[in-house]
């Protein structure tokens, strides 16, 4: 059987506050004016319009207030008005409190009790359909944190329950073990690959060809695999002056030694070669196309006998 203490406990959770809220002060006027000031001053009597929320006919908020909260009724006849019981002695103020308090005790019997939820009461304590007897039934049970922390999205989803560990019996490698175990393996693999795939690249090589005299000029280009890089844009070429004697455009000593002229620095007298490269334009076509027409040029203006830099 649950103590008195509780019992009074779980009544005045079920019953309503007896204590009126203290009704707002109704103010006229601004609390705040200035002094000095040429404005006219506010009225509380101000006319309105007809139809507004602050009409004439309105109500004040105390008695809206008192429609909203009535008073509540008291439990007993014997409960005194505030007013008179300020002015009771200590002895009768004593004798009013213990007069009370068998009011309240006499509402917790359980005959009184039953015949009130024969009634239809409510706002009384019932014990007897709600099985809380013991002290255990008053005890709040706390929310699962992780049912909490799953959110509204997890509802109705089993949680996995972890698996356990396997056991650990110090023989396992280090972090630093285990990447240089990685690190073979990788070698590993690099060699099973030169042994067997790289031999098979020889069936995709081509015999060799030297250049011809129809085909003097070599163009060198650079890629980088699988990145994109500015410098495969750039396109070179490389040619001997003394090749295009016997080209078509049959070139004779003095023109050559022209087009040596006209190449400058890009001639090197060690090699005998010219090279020439272009970086200038988006793409390696247009850059091949702009040094053919400049050796094309060259060409020209070496066979221009009008000057001939002697």
């Amino acid at each position: 059987m649950a103590s008195i203490t509780r019992r009074l406990l779980l009544q005045s959770r079920q019953c309503p506050s007896r204590i009126r809220s203290r009704a707002p002060t109704n103010h006229t006027t601004t609390r705040w004016q200035r002094p000095m000031s040429a404005t006219a001053r506010r009225c509380a009597n101000e006319p309105t319009k007809e139809g507004s929320a602050t009409a004439a006919d309105a109500k004040p908020p105390t008695d809206l207030l008192e429609e909203l909260v009535p008073s509540l009724p008291q439990e007993s006849e014997t409960n005194a008005k505030p007013t008179r019981f300020s002015k009771l002695t200590p002895a009768e103020r004593e004798a009013e409190m213990l007069s009370n308090l068998r009011t309240s005790l006499a509402q917790l019997d359980p005959s009184v009790v039953a015949d009130a939820l024969r009634k239809g009461d409510r706002g009384l304590p019932s014990t007897a359909d709600f099985g809380l007897e013991a002290d255990e039934d008053f005890e709040l049970e706390e929310d699962d944190r992780r049912k909490i922390a799953q959110g509204f999205w997890a509802e109705g989803e089993t949680e996995e329950e972890p698996e356990p560990d396997e056991d650990y019996y110090g023989d396992d490698l280090t972090s630093h073990g285990h990447g240089e175990l990685a690190m073979h393996r990788e070698l590993r693999e690099y060699a099973r690959l030169i042994a067997w795939e790289l031999p098979l690249l020889s069936h995709l090589a081509r015999p060799f060809t030297p250049p011809t005299s129809t085909t003097p000029f070599r163009f060198r280009y650079t890629s980088y695999l699988g990145e994109s890089h500015p410098a495969t844009n750039k396109v070179v070429v490389e040619f001997s002056p003394q090749d295009l004697s016997s080209t078509p455009h049959a070139l004779t000593p003095p023109q050559i030694n022209k087009l040596i002229k006209l190449a400058g620095p890009r001639y090197n007298p060690h090699t005998s070669i010219v090279k020439m490269s272009c970086e200038t334009h988006d793409t390696q076509s247009q850059n091949k196309r702009f040094l053919a027409s400049t050796i094309t040029s060259l060409i020209d203006e070496a066979k221009n006998g009008s000057d001939m830099f002697d």
